[in-house]
């Protein structure tokens, strides 16, 4: 069976937007709802920001399940494929070219394949990307290299992690489904069987963050899709993910991805 290679700038969708900087291509994409993607492989190393819709892809024995604000990098040369939701999805697409990529490789090995499904530091990364792709000043070509430096060496950090224990996947699963509760340290430990002061310390470790802080960039994450997905008023987004009210959602919102949620829907709607 031949693989398809697809060049740089090129995808198996349809592309609304795109800026060429030094380095770096940037496009968004969007997909038809129930649409294939046979197996292919692409010519430079890329990141796909999930913004709208839902995407299953699977490379070798990987299998992944997107959905918005969800990121993954694929290295130049792997073979992927996979299937669109019957909705369709919008994707945020960070191409880098070989130059900046040595950038990296002089401290430190080339990252290999990495997803991420849980909202850290490559989602906010990659969006704060696309933020400055929408406003596509003067400063964005020095601003997008700095924050490309930054999201291939937060990459290559996730990739040489060890692997996280069993009960730490189970603390993951707890936040994602309960993350709209008023969940405490103690109260996950005890859940997953484990000391709560280990718990923060191995915590910090695999994610580089507090729970408190994956809790709110998880909160932050959800209120994305919601944003991207319905006019629901801010206040009513805030109860249902978690806040304690708009003006809550509104400071933690701004820290995590950078504007408000109001100029962040705008955003979003300006296609």
């Amino acid at each position: 069976m031949s693989i398809r290679t697809l060049k740089k700038g090129q995808f198996l969708g349809s592309t609304r937007r795109i800026h060429q900087y030094p380095g770096v291509i940037l496009s968004e994409i969007f997909y038809d709802g129930g649409q294939k993607a046979p197996r292919h492989r692409h010519e430079l190393s890329y990141f796909a920001l999930l913004l709208e819709g839902g995407y299953t892809e699977r490379s070798g024995r990987r299998l992944n399940a997107y959905s918005p604000f969800t990121v993954a990098y694929h290295p130049q040369g792997e073979t992927h494929w996979g299937a669109v939701d019957p909705c369709g999805s919008r994707c945020f697409h960070i191409e880098i070219e070989k130059p900046l990529l040595e950038r990296l490789r002089e401290c430190s090995p080339l990252p290999g394949p990495t997803a991420d499904l849980h909202g850290g530091a490559l989602v906010w990364l990659a969006s704060r990307i696309h933020r400055e792709h929408q406003s596509h000043d003067t400063l964005s070509p020095l601003v997008i290299e700095g924050l490309i430096l930054e999201l291939l060496a937060a990459t290559a950090r996730l990739s040489e992690q060890s692997r996280p224990p069993s009960w730490l996947r189970r603390v993951e699963e707890i936040l994602h489904e309960e993350f709209h509760l008023p969940l405490t340290v103690a109260d996950v430990a005890r859940r997953a069987g484990i000391h709560p002061v280990h718990l923060s310390r191995v915590a910090r470790q695999h994610w580089n963050q507090t729970l408190g802080e994956r809790l709110r960039e998880l909160r932050i994450r959800h209120s994305c899709g919601i944003l991207a997905q319905s006019d629901c008023p801010l206040a009513e987004i805030a109860l249902q993910v978690g806040f304690a009210d708009q003006s809550q959602f509104t400071k933690a919102f701004k820290k995590v991805v950078g504007s408000t949620p109001g100029i962040f829907r705008k955003r979003l709607l300006w296609r």
